[in-house]
């Protein structure tokens, strides 16, 4: 039975590349796991890094699974259409958390009041 080469030779290639996908996706996991439950990191900064090992992550994993980008021939629409998924997305979370940091600012109430206000809210029933 003959063996074709050239099929052996892309069966190692697809297998290294999603095998090397597989494993720095899992380090970069672990990573951002680390870097929360051992405390390497703070507030803002500890936030920041994890949107960089998240934003990192993602273009792993479209990269190497998704195989966004990496159209030998024709046009690219596979990554302009995630390109603009992602500006979609950025701008729906960003106003939303927009949104949210000035109502919280707006409401001028402390903890405590906000507690006192719903105890006499409930209080008074439907």
């Amino acid at each position: 039975m003959a063996v074709n080469v050239e099929k052996v030779k892309t069966f190692r290639t697809e297998y290294l590349h999603y095998s090397a996908g597989f494993l720095i996706a899992l380090a970069l996991i672990i990573f951002g796991y680390l870097l929360t439950t051992n405390h390497w990191l703070s507030g803002n900064v500890l936030a920041i890094a994890l949107l960089a090992v998240a934003a990192v992550l993602m273009f792993v994993q479209l990269t190497v699974f998704l195989e966004v980008g990496r159209a030998e021939k024709g046009p690219k629409l596979n990554t302009y259409s995630v390109a603009y998924m992602f500006a979609i997305a950025i701008i729906v979370i960003g106003c939303s958390v927009w949104i949210m940091y000035h109502m919280n600012v707006n409401m001028g109430m402390t903890p405590q009041q906000m507690q006192q206000y719903m105890l006499d809210q409930n209080s008074k029933g439907f």
